[in-house]
């Protein structure tokens, strides 16, 4: 399962987007700040950092820079209500940016097209989920058969 960290200043925000990616199959981590969000991509493999560049802790930018040269290289969606985000997006060279207010359905695309998530692991035939006594000996009645 591909892991999501997304660092984002509102709380409101960043559980709405915490849930959102989970609810699309991802493990998504939302720490409080920059801080964390950093120690979390020093210690854990992250696939993709959506990030909202507008955070007042430490401006967005300098946050990718820092995490690439700790030696991270995962991908990277922007988020920002600000007027030159697209600038900062091309000066940081991130894969996408979204303004503010986002579209979820565009914004789960996207980052599926990025992380295209793997096959599901096949399901097994019903009735054979379990092996235990219990089921073996119900098959056998079933089949005629005692061994």
């Amino acid at each position: 399962m591909q892991f999501i960290l997304v660092v984002e200043d509102d709380p409101v925000a960043r559980r709405l987007l915490a849930s959102v990616l989970t609810a699309a199959g991802y493990e998504v981590e939302a720490p409080g700040s920059y801080m964390e969000a950093l120690g979390i991509i020093g210690t854990k493999k992250t696939d993709l950092l959506l990030l909202d560049v507008s955070a007042p802790e430490r401006y967005g930018a300098s946050f990718v820079r820092l995490a690439r040269r700790v030696g991270w290289a995962g991908q990277v969606v922007m988020l920002s209500n600000r007027a030159d985000w697209q600038a900062i997006a091309k000066d940081i060279q991130v894969e996408f940016g979204l303004g503010k207010p986002l579209d979820i359905d565009d914004l789960i695309g996207r980052i599926t097209a990025l992380l295209p998530r793997s096959k599901p692991a096949a399901r097994a035939k019903p009735g054979r989920a379990g092996s235990t006594p219990r089921s073996r000996a119900i098959r056998r009645r079933r089949s005629g058969s005692r061994s």
